[in-house]
């Protein structure tokens, strides 16, 4: 169960000059327990026709239903225990010293190559925790009306993401740290038999070990305005991702998605962006839209060879409508105008490009019939 409360203060410190916006929200959850989120703001318009802005929040995210309680079953999975031979290892390395502390018997092996693992869903989980900073401008110039043009800068960090770890990964970040200090350390993710030194219980479940940041700037601007009896809008809106790393769990590299597509993740252009033009007269309306995926690199390609760095992509699109009646409306457009088929990714082995980024239809019609209810 839920309760949750929130308060918000909005106050102008200088007469239509300075806005605080203050915020709090409190929340208690059954399984989490309580937690308290925050959110500063404030806008200062210089001028008439400028005005800067920023916020500074914090958040949090609850597992899914699915991360808490899908079922959990065990499996003999690859994996490698550090400690197996560790007696005739070098005596200063961690491993041997880590190893010999945690009560693996000298001339302790491993039989086989597989682990009994448990892997699923973890009621132990815990909320992530994230805090978000923005920066940016608005400009509304009073000698072009209808024209806005904003750029915000922001900064998301979340802490405690919810990732999966393997067995093998997380004996090797425990027995490697200094004196057993890795978090994966824990009987929550692995215990051993006091008398053998076997792996009696190894967790592969999710757990909160990770860590996001993500840096860029969003650009938009807009334009309304009339020619005649036809009302136009036009909207361009465009984000370059600085950055994207995220850290599975403490002690790893941070793998960089900025810049980036590939098998299985998504892509990350450093730019993306989508343009539009729509107008309208009486009963009918049409639009003009565009959308850039900017120029990437397949995180897992091999640097030079074919499928490894891909051009931008551009998709056309237009579309027109009729308004027959007051509940009708007839409408009917082409999406990929030009056809433009998707980038070969090499890392994407099933279907040859990345198919969270790019349309693999081409070029399509369509049709449609809205009927609005009284």
């Amino acid at each position: 169960m839920l309760r949750s409360q929130f308060l918000e203060y909005a106050h102008q410190l200088v007469a239509q000059a300075v806005d605080l916006d203050l915020a709090v929200r409190y929340s208690d959850y059954d399984l989490f327990g309580s937690d308290e989120n925050y959110k500063v703001g404030l806008n200062w318009s210089l001028v008439r026709d400028f005005k800067l802005r920023g916020t500074y929040s914090t958040a949090f995210r609850v597992p899914s239903v699915t991360e808490l309680f899908s079922g959990v079953s065990e499996g003999q999975i690859p994996t490698t225990d550090p400690c197996s031979n560790w007696s005739s290892m070098d005596p200063s390395s961690n491993i041997y010293q880590n190893c010999q502390a945690a009560g693996v018997p000298a001339g302790y092996t491993q039989l086989g190559s597989v682990i009994l693992t448990d892997q699923g869903g973890n009621p132990n989980l815990e909320p992530e925790d994230a805090t978000t900073f923005t920066i940016g401008a608005v400009y509304q110039p009073s000698i072009v009306p209808g024209l806005s043009i904003t750029v915000d800068y922001f900064d998301i960090d979340i802490q405690d993401a919810i990732r999966q770890t393997s067995g093998s990964t997380k004996l090797a970040s425990c027995y490697t740290s200094v004196g057993l200090s890795h978090p994966f350390c824990g009987p929550t993710h692995h215990t051993r038999n006091a008398l053998t030194g076997d792996i009696d219980f190894l967790s592969a479940q999710s757990s909160n070990t990770g860590d996001e940041v993500m840096q860029g700037i969003d650009i938009s601007a807009t334009y309304d305005f009339a020619t005649g009896n036809i009302e136009h809008s036009v909207e361009v809106q465009a984000t370059h991702l600085m950055k994207y790393e995220v850290t599975a769990f403490d002690g790893d590299t941070p793998f960089v998605y900025d810049g980036g597509v590939g098998c299985c993740d998504g892509g990350y252009p450093s730019w993306r962006a989508t343009g539009s033009w729509s107008a309208r007269s009486g009963p009918w309306n049409g639009s003009y839209s565009a959308q850039l995926i900017g120029s990437a690199t397949d995180y897992f390609g091999t640097p030079g060879s074919v499928g490894t760095d891909i051009d931008a992509v551009l998709y056309h699109n237009i579309q027109g409508g009729y308004q027959l009646t007051e509940n009708l409306k007839l409408s009917a457009g082409v999406d990929n105008l030009f056809d433009k088929k998707a980038p070969y990714v090499s890392s994407w082995s099933d279907g040859n490009t990345d198919t969270l980024t790019y349309s693999l239809l081409g070029r399509y019609y369509y049709a449609r019939a809205t009927w609005v209810l009284d």
